[in-house]
């Protein structure tokens, strides 16, 4: 019996321009966002296809670790194709690399887990009607801000926006090194009018030693500390923690967490 052939789905773009704006998802993450939070058969099948026409290359891991997806040049092509914003020279410093024989490393460990926030935040978006807009760390990078945010989001619900920066520390900086983050937001936000930043840590002791040292800072009030292991629904939870609170507060406020879309 001849097999019939396997046709580029409009999922399969959306999965591909995930890919390109994470700039690096593994399986179980892309199953999250397209396959209702399950690595299906039709999950793997569609990203075998995905990866066998060249829409998607696999980083270099360790035996028996998840695979991790990044843009092929066939993906690369597509989103040319698509995006208004990006130049074919800007998507190839975009994506991402193959890796060095040592993956996972600690660098992409770290990007993994950048990736994880993007899948919530965009669930989170997808279930209350908002659009998301979504930087990350190699675009802000290019962009030459002075300082180096993990990613960059802006909410969009039809009558609000909220933006932020967003970092996340598993191994705490030096005084020196945190000064010099410090500072470099101190200029950007200045700059850009007050943009808050979400602060990701590992664990309770790791975000009291950053809430103490994020209290010193002229514009304290600009940053929110919380844990990733925390962060399902970090939009719109009271999970999150600034230097003069003494319970969790809200990114959005109630009145923006009941608002939809323009739609």
């Amino acid at each position: 019996m001849e097999r019939k052939h396997v046709q580029f789905t409009d999922r399969d773009g959306l999965i591909v321009q995930a890919v390109f704006v994470a700039r690096y998802l593994t399986t179980d993450q892309v199953g999250h966002l397209f396959f209702g939070g399950q690595v299906s058969s039709s999950c793997k099948k569609r990203l075998r296809y995905l990866f066998d026409r060249g829409y998607l290359r696999k980083r270099l891991v360790h035996p028996n670790e998840p695979d991790v997806y990044f843009l092929g040049l066939q993906g690369r092509h597509y989103i040319a194709k698509v995006s208004d914003g990006y130049s074919k020279e800007e998507i190839d410093k975009l994506a991402g690399v193959p890796g060095d024989g040592e993956a996972p490393s600690l660098m992409l460990s770290h990007d993994l887990a950048v990736s994880s926030l993007y899948v919530r935040a965009a669930l989170e978006c997808r279930e209350r009607g908002w659009t998301l807009e979504w930087r990350n760390s190699r675009e802000l990078e290019l962009r030459r801000l002075g300082v180096q945010p993990d990613a960059y989001l802006a909410v969009n619900g039809g009558d609000f926006e909220k933006r932020a920066f967003l970092e996340f520390t598993s191994v705490l900086p030096t005084q020196a090194e945190m000064k010099g983050k410090l500072d470099g937001y101190q200029s950007l936000i200045e700059k850009l009018g007050g943009v808050p930043v979400l602060w990701f840590t590992t664990s309770r002791s790791k975000l009291e030693h950053l809430s103490r040292q994020v209290s010193r800072f002229i514009y304290h009030d600009w940053i929110l500390l919380g844990l990733i292991d925390d962060s399902s629904g970090f939009l719109t939870r009271k999970m999150w923690w600034w230097s003069e609170s003494s319970e969790p507060v809200r990114f959005t406020t109630p009145d923006e967490e009941g608002r939809g879309g323009s739609a």
